[in-house]
């Protein structure tokens, strides 16, 4: 009777690691989509999980010419952007139901000295997903509260 408790704990136990697992840090491959603004064409990486959330573009070096990455978020909510680990300034476009509900243009990435005060941004409006684009998007593409956002996966 003993080992037979003992195995079903063990079993509970690795369940609930697998699950843990799978739900906190298994982040899967990259999915991407396409995304168009007015009449602009980009390749969106997809942060479609809490773990790509939290990640971001956060240590990477710079974002390629034409792309992005798109936050796609479970609820709608005044979803805050930060810059953590951030080597390049950025464009922040929140979007909801497709259309852009708010903007930053030029996001600037901390100092090196700067760690302690980390901009962050959060939308006077709640959104269901937020767009990262390089610096001058924004500007060299008119892109404004309002604008339609096409999303193809």
């Amino acid at each position: 009777m003993k080992i037979t408790a003992y195995i079903l704990i063990l079993f509970l136990i690795i369940a609930i690691l697998a699950w843990v697992y799978i739900y906190f840090f298994y982040s899967g491959k990259k999915t991407t989509a396409e995304i168009e603004i007015n009449g602009k064409k980009i390749k969106a990486e997809l942060a479609d999980t809490s773990v790509k959330r939290l990640e971001g573009l956060s240590k990477r070096k710079e974002l390629p010419n034409d792309s992005a990455m798109l936050f796609v978020f479970p609820k709608k909510d005044k979803h805050t952007i930060w810059m953590k680990e951030m080597n390049f300034p950025l464009d922040i476009i929140w979007i909801n139901k497709n259309k852009v509900v708010y903007l930053v243009s030029g996001a600037q990435p901390p100092t090196i000295m700067g760690n302690d005060n980390i901009a962050s941004f959060t939308p006077e409006v709640k959104a269901d997903k937020v767009l990262e684009v390089n610096s001058g998007f924004v500007e060299s593409n008119r892109v404004k509260i309002g604008d339609r956002i096409i999303i193809r996966n």
